[in-house]
C-alpha cells in the first residue's frame, strides 16, 4: 500500500544533493539521530552499506554545534527533521537523508472511503 524509501543525500549548507546510489564520499560516517527509535535510522544507513559511528540523542533534541563536533573529516548524516534544527551551524560536514513515500492508488481509495464513512 505504501512504501517508504531513502531518496537522496542533501548537503545542509549548499543544498547539493545526490541520489542514494550515487553517494560521492567514502562509506565511513557519523550517523546522528534525535529520534525515539534511532536504531531504525542507523539500520537503514547500514543496509545502504555505510560503516556507522552511531550518535543517539533524545527525541526532539535541540542540537547545538558541540553535539556535531567530531575530531575527524568524516561526513555527518542525519535525518531531515534533525537537520532542520542545524541550518545555522558552521559545519560543512552535515548531510541529511530524504525519505520518499510511494503511496499506491489502492491505499488512497481505501483511505478516502474510510474518511467518507466517518462523516
Amino acid at each position: 500500500m505504501m512504501n517508504i524509501s531513502p531518496s537522496k543525500f542533501v548537503h545542509l549548507k549548499t543544498g547539493k544533493s545526490y541520489p542514494v546510489k550515487d553517494w560521492p564520499m567514502h562509506k565511513q560516517i557519523h550517523a546522528v539521530a534525535g529520534l525515539g527509535n534511532p536504531g531504525r535510522f542507523f539500520d537503514l544507513l547500514a543496509r545502504l552499506g555505510f560503516d556507522i559511528s552511531r550518535n543517539s540523542f533524545p527525541d526532539h533534541h535541540n542540537f547545538d554545534e558541540e553535539d556535531l563536533t567530531f575530531l575527524d573529516h568524516l561526513p555527518i548524516i542525519m535525518t531531515e527533521k534533525d537537520a532542520s534544527k542545524c541550518r545555522s551551524f558552521n559545519n560543512n560536514k552535515i548531510w541529511y537523508l530524504t525519505i520518499e513515500a510511494d503511496v499506491s492508488d489502492k491505499f488512497i481509495l481505501e483511505l478516502d472511503s474510510k474518511l467518507k464513512s466517518v462523516n
